[in-house]
């Protein structure tokens, strides 16, 4: 559809294109791991410190770029490498959101915002949910065509 605007140029800018969205994407996931496991493990971050302050989270951050570039050489499957990492999203969840169901009923941190009853029942049951719908998944994922 660029070719009639483009001519000739249309396939290079679309490659082109395409190469600098993916390389926006995996950067932005590098950066996202090296965040949480900064903030999960209390490490010092921040965009106005120095790399020497913030050596743990460029090492996460620069290991995850590494594991990236390691499968994408391995020439696993990317469709299958993205399903599979969208059903172990499920399998974390409940290791990410317990924190907060924890976090969010106590006075010390959200005051008057605390979760009443139907907050937590509710949480309690998306979390079982997902936990339940990761058992079925990534043995789908695994062994399913």
């Amino acid at each position: 559809m660029f070719v009639p605007i483009y001519g000739r140029w249309a396939v290079a800018l679309f490659a082109l294109s395409l190469g600098i969205g993916c390389f926006g994407a995996a950067v932005e996931i590098a950066l996202n791991a090296g965040y949480v496991l900064g903030q999960a493990f209390g490490w010092t971050w921040g965009i106005e410190k120095k790399r020497r302050e913030v050596s743990r989270f460029v090492a996460a951050f620069t290991l995850a770029i590494l594991l990236g570039v390691a499968i994408a050489t391995l020439g696993f499957d990317p469709l299958r490498v993205t399903l599979i990492s969208v059903a172990l999203t499920v399998v974390i969840m409940p290791l990410i959101v317990l924190p907060f169901l924890v976090l969010m009923n106590e006075n010390e941190y959200a005051g008057r915002h605390t979760s009443g009853p139907f907050g937590n029942g509710l949480l309690a049951v998306i979390t079982v949910l997902g936990a339940f719908m990761a058992l079925v998944v990534i043995p789908l994922e695994i062994f399913g065509s």
